[in-house]
């Protein structure tokens, strides 16, 4: 995966679920009152992150836990430290 934001952009357009109309916005989650991203975009990242085993779900809820390859995987693509 190009960790530049167009190449990311790219890759996840052509991952996205075709039956959302907007590419992406940013969505107020209704419990956390957090902002994420919604639309193909965030579709797409979700299904890229499930697939990968870099995020999993949670047995309650909608919450989900990023794994510790999915830690690494941002590390390596973006630099990232969490």
């Amino acid at each position: 995966m190009n960790c530049s934001a167009s190449g990311w952009a790219s890759t996840c357009r052509a991952h996205a679920p075709p039956a959302h109309d907007i590419f992406a916005r940013q969505c107020l989650d209704w419990s956390e009152r957090r902002p994420h991203i919604s639309g193909a975009l965030g579709s797409a990242i979700a299904l890229t992150f499930f697939t990968k085993g870099w995020a999993e779900r949670l047995r309650r809820g909608r919450a989900v836990r990023l794994t510790d390859a999915g830690r690494r995987a941002l590390e390596h693509q973006f630099g990232t430290k969490l």
